[in-house]
Formats: C-alpha cells, sequence, structure tokens
C-alpha cells in the first residue's frame, strides 16, 4: 500500500470512527470534568441535545459529516497552496494557538452564525443589555433606527456614540420620529 492510500485509510477509520457513538459520553465527561478545556462546551451542547430527544446516530452522522468535510478541506488546502510537506510536520501541535478567537477552542471560541445585520445588531445590543427592536441600518449615514422604551434607547444612544465612529440613534416613539443624538431630528413620518 503507498502512502497515500495509507493515509486516506486512516482517514476514512477517524471519519467513521464518530458511528461508534462512544465519543458522545467521553466528550460530555470529559467537558464536566474539564470546563476550561478546549472545546469544553460541545459537551454542554450534547446534553441539551439528548435532552431533547437527539438520537445518538444522528448525533454520529453529523460528526461523521463535519470529519469528513474536514479532512476533505485540509487535503484540498494542502495541494492547493504549494508549500512543501516538510512545512506540514508538527503542524497539528500550532492548531490550537492558531484559534482567531485567541481562546484556543475553549469555552465562547466558536463564532457566531452569520445573520441578517439587523437581527446581528439587534443580538450584540441584547447581550449589552439594551432592549430594543432594530428597524434599520443606514451605515453611509451612520444611523441606526430603534423602536423601544425611553430608557432602554437612551442607553442603545450611549452604546452607539462610544462606536467608530459614532452612530446617531433615530428612535420610533409611537408613531413619532425623534432623534436622540444629532442636530436636527428627521421629519415626522406619517
Amino acid at each position: 500500500m503507498t502512502p497515500r492510500e495509507q493515509l486516506l485509510q486512516q482517514l476514512w477509520s477517524d471519519i467513521n470512527a464518530a458511528m461508534e457513538e462512544r465519543w458522545i459520553d467521553g466528550c460530555i465527561r470529559h467537558s464536566e470534568q474539564h470546563p476550561d478545556a478546549p472545546f469544553a462546551d460541545t459537551g454542554a451542547a450534547l446534553q441539551r441535545l439528548l435532552a431533547l430527544g437527539a438520537d445518538r446516530r444522528d448525533l454520529a452522522l453529523l460528526w461523521r459529516q463535519a470529519s469528513y468535510e474536514t479532512a476533505f478541506g485540509t487535503l484540498y488546502l494542502m495541494g492547493d497552496t504549494g508549500i512543501d510537506l516538510a512545512d506540514f510536520r508538527g503542524l497539528h501541535e500550532s492548531i490550537l494557538s492558531a484559534d482567531p478567537s485567541g481562546l484556543e477552542g475553549r469555552p465562547g471560541s466558536a463564532p457566531r452564525k452569520k445573520l441578517d445585520p439587523l437581527l446581528e445588531l439587534e443580538r450584540t445590543l441584547s447581550e449589552a443589555g439594551i432592549q430594543v427592536c432594530v428597524l434599520d441600518v443606514y451605515p453611509s449615514a451612520s444611523k441606526v433606527r430603534l423602536y423601544g422604551e425611553p430608557p432602554q434607547l437612551e442607553s442603545a444612544r450611549l452604546y452607539f456614540a462610544a462606536q467608530h465612529p459614532p452612530m446617531t440613534v433615530i428612535t420610533t416613539l409611537g408613531a413619532k420620529w425623534q432623534a436622540i443624538l444629532g442636530s436636527q431630528p428627521p421629519e415626522e413620518n406619517g
């Protein structure tokens, strides 16, 4: 068997290992024992899915697909970069430190799903403790239009004033428009 065939055989062995399902309990146990370890948040996610009635085989099939996609993507990049294979020696030792979040795969390091810009902004504000509805964003004019209660809108105004560049907050109070920050309020929209 050639080294190429050996590598592909080993990759498929690793991909199909997901179907043994024992990784599920091992992942949960490891996350409970080491809550700050890389990917420790995966154990809690698995517990939530199981509590909701997820089938272990379905979880294994998802893990298998993710493993395949990772192997395929890695092999594709290796062939596409033109880097000498000798440059890949020991590369596995650097993967955690290359995590763009800087958290080395630890809980909180997973990137968020890309949402519609309005939903993303609303979620960002919610995480800052500001409960408002984002109606529109006008990046070219550095303005955002929000709906909410006056104290929450004031918090939003302060939040956006501290951004770079600062954003002007336009709020909708009932049927009236009012500028909280800026020189002139926009005309009332009937």
